[in-house]
């Protein structure tokens, strides 16, 4: 508690606020702790859920798939195996949805592995079954496979298996709960510890800071008080310590010593004061006789400093002008120098506009050649589209020939079929010869199909050529425009050439008149120089006699 006490009030703040925003800072990690927890669990539960909806869908699409098979097996109706191959592409969807569950932990991945073989045995056993079932000789083999009970202990594994997993689901939410459940608990213990505890620093806290600072600020405000009003006999304070109240009450000290001081002080200052009027009658009567004796000694430096002032002030214009005269010659020599670099440049820029220009020419016959090749391109890309079309009306008709055969046949099928005397033998040669005029039509209409596409490629290869015989002209008229633009800068710099010698001329007649003006300057300022050698002269006799009358009046106030 001494420690707590010699620390600075701030300090003694800080330290108090910090035990506080650390219980609170604890409550606060723990319900943040506990908020992860809540919000795993949701995730954890809601995927969950998700894998026992996964996993029921896939035992109820096999579940399916059982019923239409033995309804299949049962009765031979051709709708119950398509209910079974239905429900074999949702059973495949559904495995593999399955399988990406493996990552909940072991036991889940090998129930999974185990129900995934065990629906794979029971697909290979159905396959067989439903392909026996589609030649009416192997039915009762088909049928013999269901008896045999094979399809039955398959199917009463992948049940067992599907309530393990729906056991393992039941036990991974309950572990999840539980985990919420403590995390809660972890949170209300901490909330209620911390409240406690932040009660309990509050109040000690509060009479700590109280007793430590308040009572002594307190009595240090009475103290200061009573040393207002003039009483030193106050009561002596703690000044051991270290803190704020330590120092103001050394201060206060001081301050009581300091009044005590005052008041001795005060007492000599009145003796003095007596002492000082007695002298200032003596040296008025001194100052008095110095003032006359220096009035006439002032008169005469104030006529010296006069002729001094007017002559600097000429001086000073003097100067100043031939500053001015300087500067100007020294710009006119620099636009002298920029004008005789932008002669150079200027002729630089012509010879390069020439050049340019005879570049843009050449250019130009380049591209020109390159447009008439497109052009001939492009010719014979169309012919191309027109040989591509007359072969699309060949295959056309071929097409239409075909048509017209099959047609036939198929009414032939139909008289054969209505005699159907020995199981329809004529109606197999007649299908046989459908089925080959059908194969023709198949061709026919793949030659159509890329006869099409031909068509297309030289349809697109010819407008590809028309935009690149547009580009070329466009490319054209942006070269006549740098052409032009480099006429244009040929004529600008040979303005800009003549601009700059005429300014060359002009800047050395400025700087010729600028130096005339310096000399005359410089001849102004030696005359006013030797007026001022004599009013130097005046004031320096004058400040000797000064400098007499002072010593004096200084050695009669020394001797007072």
């Amino acid at each position: 508690m001494r420690f707590f006490k010699n620390l600075s009030i701030p300090a003694k703040l800080v330290t108090c606020f910090t035990v506080m925003i650390a219980v609170i800072l604890m409550v606060a990690g723990a319900g943040v702790f506990a908020t992860m927890k809540v919000n795993s669990a949701n995730e954890q539960r809601d995927y969950l859920s998700e894998f026992e909806r996964d996993y029921r869908d896939l035992d109820r699409a096999y579940l399916v798939a059982r019923q239409e098979l033995i309804y299949f097996l049962t009765t031979g109706d051709r709708a119950g195996l398509a209910g079974y191959e239905s429900s074999l592409e949702e059973i495949d969807s559904q495995t593999d949805v399955l399988k990406a569950y493996e990552v909940i932990n072991p036991e889940v991945a090998a129930l999974i592995e185990d129900m995934d073989a065990a629906i794979d045995r029971w697909e290979e056993i159905a396959a067989e079954q439903s392909e026996l079932m589609r030649h009416y000789l192997t039915v009762n083999h088909a049928r013999a496979i269901e008896a045999s009970g094979e399809p039955r202990e398959v199917a009463d594994k992948i049940t067992i298996i599907a309530g393990e997993l729906a056991k393992s689901i039941d036990q991974l939410v309950l572990d999840v709960e539980a985990e919420v459940a403590q995390a809660m608990r972890i949170f209300q213990i901490t909330l209620g510890v911390g409240v406690i505890l932040l009660i309990a620093m509050a109040v000690l806290f509060g009479g700590t800071l109280s007793r430590m600072i308040a009572t002594p600020i307190r009595k240090m405000t009475e103290a200061m008080s009573s040393l207002a009003s003039g009483n030193l006999d106050i009561e002596t304070l703690d000044m051991k310590r270290t803190d704020e109240v330590g120092a103001m009450a050394k201060s206060l000290e001081v301050f009581r010593e300091n009044a005590r001081e005052r008041a001795r002080m005060a007492e000599q200052e009145k003796i003095e004061a007596q002492r000082q009027v007695e002298r200032s009658k003596k040296m008025g009567t001194l100052t008095k006789g110095f003032d006359e004796k220096i009035q006439d000694v002032l008169q005469a430096v104030n006529a010296a400093l006069d002729d001094v002032r007017s002559a600097s002030e000429t001086l000073t214009s003097h100067a100043q002008r031939a500053n001015q005269d300087a500067q100007d010659v020294a710009e006119q020599a620099q636009e002298s120098s920029s004008n005789i670099e932008t002669v150079a440049s200027a002729t630089a820029q012509l010879s390069a506009s020439i050049s340019e220009i005879s570049s843009q020419i050449a250019r130009v016959t380049e591209i020109t050649q390159i447009a008439v090749g497109e052009t001939e391109r492009t010719n014979e890309r169309v012919d191309k589209l027109n040989d591509a079309a007359h072969s699309v009306g060949e295959v056309v008709n071929l097409i239409s020939d075909i048509a017209d055969q099959t047609n036939l046949l198929a009414l032939n099928a139909t008289i054969e079929s209505a005699r159907a005397g020995e199981a329809g033998k004529g109606f197999a040669v007649v299908a046989g010869e459908v089925k080959n005029l059908a194969s023709q039509t198949v061709k026919a209409t793949e030659q159509i199909t890329a006869k099409i596409a031909e068509m297309q490629s030289e349809t697109g290869a010819a407008s590809e050529a028309v935009r690149g015989f547009a580009d070329t002209i466009n490319k054209i008229d942006e070269l006549m425009a740098v052409v032009a633009s480099a006429v244009e800068e040929q004529g600008a710099a040979t303005e800009e050439i003549s601009r700059s010698v005429e300014g060359a001329a002009n800047g050395n007649v400025a700087i010729s008149n600028a130096v005339k003006s310096v000399a005359t300057a410089t001849t102004e300022s030696g005359d006013l120089s030797n007026g001022q050698l004599d009013s130097v002269g005046r004031l320096a006799a004058a400040n000797d006699e000064l400098r007499s009358h002072v010593n004096g009046f200084l050695d009669d106030v020394r001797a007072v």
